[in-house]
C-alpha cells in the first residue's frame, strides 16, 4: 500500500511536471510567435511612413512587452501592480491594431495591485477572447478586467468565430496551472457572455 501511494505521488508530480512545461510553452507561443509578430511589424512597418511618433511609441511598447515575456516567464507569481503595467503596454499593442473595434477596459482598485497572480494568466485570457470571437468596427468587442477581494475577473462578450470549436488550450492550460500550486479557477457562460475569474496566489 506505502509503495502503491508512493507510485501514485510520483506519477503526480510526473504529470504537474508535464503541465507546467505546457504551460510555458503556451505562454512562449502566444507571446513569441509568427502571428504575433507579423501583425506587429506589419503595424509597424505602416506607422513608420504615417507617424513616425506613433511608430516610436509602438516600438517601445512592443520591446517591452517582449522583454517582460523573456523576463517573466519562469517565475512562479508577479504582483498585480507589475502585470497592470504590462497589460497596459499590450493593449497599447491590440488598440493600435484593432481601433474601435476593441476596447479592453483595466479596473485596478489600488488596495489589491500588492496581491500575486501568476504572471500573464491575464493576458492570456485576453487573447483567448481575440482569438475565438468576431472583433470587427461593426460589432465591437468590449473586455472588462476587474478586481475584487477573492482575485481578478475578465469578462467579454460571446461572438464566437465559426471555425472555433472550443475555448482553446490556453484556458486549459491555466486551470491546470492553478489546479498545480492547490488553487482553482471559475468559469461562467451564459448566451451572451463568458468570464473566468483568477484567484491570488
Amino acid at each position: 500500500m506505502i509503495y502503491h501511494t508512493k507510485y501514485q505521488t510520483e506519477l503526480r508530480a510526473q504529470q504537474l511536471q508535464i503541465q507546467n512545461t505546457k504551460f510555458e510553452y503556451e505562454l512562449l507561443k502566444n507571446q513569441i510567435n509568427p502571428h504575433f509578430l507579423f501583425n506587429s511589424l506589419s503595424i509597424l512597418n505602416s506607422l513608420i511612413t504615417i507617424n513616425q511618433n506613433q511608430a516610436k511609441a509602438f516600438t517601445n511598447n512592443l520591446s517591452n512587452v517582449l522583454r517582460y515575456v523573456l523576463d517573466y516567464k519562469n517565475m512562479d507569481s508577479i504582483s498585480l501592480e507589475e502585470e497592470k503595467k504590462f497589460l497596459e503596454q499590450y493593449i497599447y499593442l491590440l488598440k493600435t491594431r484593432f481601433g474601435e473595434a476593441l476596447h479592453i477596459h483595466l479596473i485596478f482598485s489600488d488596495k489589491y495591485l500588492k496581491k500575486k497572480i501568476l504572471p500573464m494568466a491575464i493576458q492570456l485570457l485576453i487573447e483567448n477572447v481575440i482569438k475565438h470571437n468576431e472583433i470587427s468596427d461593426i460589432n465591437p468587442m468590449n473586455v472588462n478586467i476587474t478586481t475584487s477581494k477573492n482575485g481578478v475577473s475578465i469578462s467579454n462578450q460571446i461572438r464566437l468565430k465559426t471555425s472555433v470549436s472550443s475555448w482553446g488550450i490556453g484556458l486549459e492550460n491555466i486551470k491546470n496551472r492553478y489546479t498545480s500550486i492547490g488553487h482553482s479557477i471559475q468559469v461562467n457562460k451564459d448566451k451572451e457572455k463568458f468570464k473566468v475569474s483568477i484567484p491570488y496566489i
